[in-house]
């Protein structure tokens, strides 16, 4: 079977979807209806690295502060994920599995120049990366530290440098 981009952002959705079944549905959160309308990747093997090694940082100070091992619970739920933002590009590393002790991580990114293209809808630039924003918070996603990547397209406009990895 071919892997093509709509394929792939099929694929993407889906990931999406599976994960935000869990959000409270009386939030306005990261709904299914918009999750898959702004454009999101899976970003490029070294920029995705990154983002996994510091969302380890991000759980490991959660868990070294938050978990009761009398208890065996946290006294803060850990967050859906992580997500942070640079020049529209948003960067997003949802957890899921079965141990909230050790979560699995999957790397997304929003990259602005490739939403702006592709995004149909009646928002402007920047009402639907601060719509973005809001949801990914409604939804239980915390505002990180996070390495913001660039697009293949902006990486090789700036600098000259085409990126396969």
């Amino acid at each position: 079977m071919k892997l093509t981009k709509r394929l792939l952002r099929k694929i993407i959705k889906e990931e999406l979807e599976a994960v935000t079944l869990e959000a409270s549905s009386t939030e306005e959160a990261f709904s299914l209806e918009t999750a898959g309308d702004y454009v999101w990747e899976r970003p490029r093997r070294s920029s995705a690295k990154d983002l996994l090694r510091d969302a380890g940082r991000y759980v490991k100070k959660h868990v070294d502060t938050f978990w009761d091992p009398e208890r065996g619970a946290f006294l803060r739920p850990l967050p859906r994920g992580y997500y942070d933002s640079n020049n529209g590009n948003i960067a997003l590393v949802m957890l899921y599995g079965d141990d909230p002790k050790e979560p699995k991580y999957r790397p997304l990114v929003n990259y602005a120049d490739i939403r702006q293209k592709e995004y149909e809808g009646p928002l402007n630039y920047e009402a639907v990366t601060s719509k973005i924003m809001k949801m990914l918070k409604a939804a239980g996603f915390q505002e990180a530290g996070l390495p913001v990547p660039m697009s293949s397209q902006n990486l090789k406009s700036m600098y000259g440098i085409d990126t396969v990895g």
